[in-house]
């Protein structure tokens, strides 16, 4: 999903320390604050919100769709890491050879999209997962 929100049209390192200090639980005021004193904020407020500042609203609204979608992002990198510490000998065993390679990436996408699986909530979007049909 396309996020089109004043935190959303953030620079991309801003967005990160804003949702590792969400995930710490800073304060919505303070990190309001902050936000709207940090020039680059203020950039891009004066480009494309007219200098209206970053409000609480802004920031609920982040909590509600940005913010999850980053932990989700953060936890299936978590999930893969951890899956290719796992599995660090696998490449070294595997030989050159194109089929080899192949299963390698099947194995890991499958993997991947099992670790996916587990961060939905039962009902019917985890009821309809398909595997390997979906776009990364």
């Amino acid at each position: 999903m396309t996020r089109n929100g004043k935190i959303a049209r953030l620079p991309h390192a801003i967005r990160e320390e804003l949702n590792r200090r969400l995930q710490d639980g800073h304060k919505g005021r303070q990190l309001v604050a902050w936000l709207n004193g940090l020039p680059e904020v203020q950039a891009v407020l004066a480009a494309e919100f007219k200098g209206q500042p970053v409000s609480e609203s802004n920031l609920s609204s982040w909590k509600r769709g940005g913010f999850p979608s980053w932990e989700h992002d953060q936890k299936a990198r978590e999930g893969l890491a951890s899956f290719l510490e796992a599995a660090g000998g696998l490449q070294t065993a595997a030989k050159d050879g194109l089929t080899d390679r192949m299963a390698l990436f099947a194995a890991v996408r499958m993997a991947l999209q099992l670790k996916q699986l587990d961060f939905l909530q039962d009902g019917a979007e985890k009821s309809n997962f398909i595997f390997l049909e979906q776009t990364a």
